[in-house]
């Protein structure tokens, strides 16, 4: 897999927050746990805008090592994004340990900005998982 660039942490006031809406409760039977724990997004060059989100990964299986990689995709307003523009883990290792943890910033390059309808897809060897994000109002 090849190496994305490291993504930007986003703070505001250069970003706007976004927060985590539903559940985001793992299944009894999935290898994986996620959880978002803060997301921006900013506008970028044009009509173009950055999202970056962060996310904690974590293994459920007792047994078994999981590698913690930038297989995200983001959905906003029903059209789903192209690959990552940026990934990092920033807490925790890549190559999680059997029921370990690890924190990483995954980002996208979007055409639209995200202030409707805006979803984390997460597609794991086939287990697929989504975390609903909306903006923060203030």
């Amino acid at each position: 897999m090849a190496t994305l660039p490291t993504c930007p942490t986003p703070r505001p006031p250069e970003w706007t927050d976004l927060e985590l809406r539903g559940e985001t409760a793992p299944r009894p039977d999935a290898h994986w746990r996620f959880e978002v724990i803060g997301a921006g997004y900013r506008q970028a060059a044009g009509d173009s805008w950055d999202v970056v989100i962060r996310t904690v990964a974590t293994s459920q299986l007792p047994d078994a090592s999981l590698a913690h990689y930038p297989f995200y995709s983001l959905v906003v307003d029903g059209e789903e994004s192209g690959p990552p523009s940026c990934f990092a883990v920033v807490a925790g290792d890549r190559m999680l340990s059997p029921l370990g943890s690890s924190e990483a910033l995954v980002g996208f390059h979007m055409n639209a900005e995200p202030t409707a309808a805006v979803a984390l897809d997460i597609d794991s060897s086939g287990e697929r998982y989504r975390v609903e994000l909306v903006p923060t109002t203030e």
